[in-house]
């Protein structure tokens, strides 16, 4: 940091005070803080409710480990800025098939399965949130929601696949609007 030599202003620099010295460290120190501040656990957050297949589900916490099924829905929590929670992910065979500019996130997590998760390699992740949609990532017989709650573990259902769960409206763009304004929500 300091140079051997000051040929430019003719004279060596000092040995920094002690005084000094703290300051620079604090100085350097607290972006890696406020980094470290910001990805802790949120205790004392607010809670939020959002509608989830037109149930209210209320999130009590932020999630920071999350895991996503399927391409689309992992591009989606991607798009939003969330990767440094992203732990994560199924559903997809073959990296290529997302959009390049996300592939890196999927480089720093774990790929699950290829196909369908179970619920111990997902409890095993250590994941605290799954976004997945019913028929891809959520089932009956499998995976649901409720099933995730008694582990711990949060989740929200993509909106468009609701119709393959309960009646509703036919799927349409506003339900992926919807699904980005509750994961800002969620993930405030």
């Amino acid at each position: 940091m300091f140079l051997s030599s000051n040929k430019h202003f003719g004279t060596a620099p000092t040995t920094p005070k002690p005084i000094h010295r703290l300051a620079l460290c604090m100085a350097l120190a607290a972006p890696c803080l406020a980094a470290a501040w910001a990805q802790a656990p949120a205790a004392s957050i607010e809670p939020v409710t959002v509608q989830v297949c037109g149930q209210p589900v209320t999130y009590t916490t932020v999630p920071q480990r999350v895991v996503t099924h399927e391409v689309g829905i992992t591009e989606m929590f991607l798009h939003l800025g969330l990767g440094d929670k992203f732990v994560g992910y199924s559903g997809m065979g073959d990296k290529k098939l997302v959009a390049a500019e996300y592939r890196p996130w999927l480089d720093k997590a774990v790929m699950l399965s290829k196909a369908y998760m179970n619920l111990e390699t997902l409890v095993g992740s250590g994941a605290d949130f799954m976004f997945a949609g019913w028929t891809y990532g959520f089932q009956d017989d499998a995976l649901t929601p409720a099933l995730l709650a008694d582990y711990g573990i949060s989740s929200y259902v993509l909106t468009e696949s609701c119709i393959r769960k309960f009646d509703r409206k036919a799927v349409a763009l506003q339900d992926t609007f919807d699904d980005m304004l509750n994961l800002g929500k969620i993930f405030r």
